[in-house]
């Protein structure tokens, strides 16, 4: 059943090829030889800007603004949190806080990279109108944010795949839509 989005039983993250995994490092008491996973983990799909340009079909990506800086945007449903790119953070000047908990973040090619910085309530202009996002800080490749299920649940996001567009019904806002393949 991992195929229809069922996690498997057990302590195994799902195996899916292209994904990275992210999730909060538990501090747990050793219980003998075994020490069970308790946080479910986080997923983030790593897919290249040229990919997604030769086969628009497989992402809805466009053009968001920080600062008035434009900054190529995933909107990915398979990412459980939302992330920015580590360079962006550095050349934008953006501040940065310390989560209480460190991200452990996997690759898919098994490689870990552990994080502890965030950038809260990150201003960013999507279709003229500025919202605030909590993302994530790490080494991104090929997209410099990464828009999660954290995030598009909140703002009770609906992807149209086939029009690569995504609406946006903020609460006590008025709705808006994003085009995808360009500038949002």
């Amino acid at each position: 059943m991992r195929d229809q989005g069922i996690p498997p039983r057990g302590n195994q993250p799902p195996q899916n090829q292209g994904a990275a995994r992210a999730a909060p490092r538990p501090h747990q008491p050793k219980q003998g030889p075994l020490v069970q996973q308790r946080t479910p983990p986080a997923r983030v799909y790593a897919v290249a800007a040229t990919e997604a340009e030769q086969d628009p079909l497989q992402t809805i990506h466009g053009t968001a603004h920080i600062n008035g800086t434009p900054v190529l945007t995933l909107f990915d449903s398979g990412a459980t949190l939302s992330f920015i790119d580590s360079a962006i953070v550095s050349r934008l000047a953006l501040n940065t806080t310390r989560m209480h908990v460190p991200l452990v973040v996997a690759s898919p090619m098994g490689k870990f990279v552990e994080t502890d910085k965030v950038c809260r309530a990150c201003p960013i202009t999507l279709a003229n109108r500025e919202v605030a996002i909590d993302l994530i800080v790490m080494s991104v490749r090929h997209f410099d944010v990464i828009l999660g299920m954290d995030w598009l649940t909140l703002v009770h996001a609906v992807m149209d795949c086939r029009d690569k567009s995504v609406t946006i019904s903020i609460p006590g806002q008025a709705s808006f839509i994003l085009k995808g393949r360009g500038r949002c």
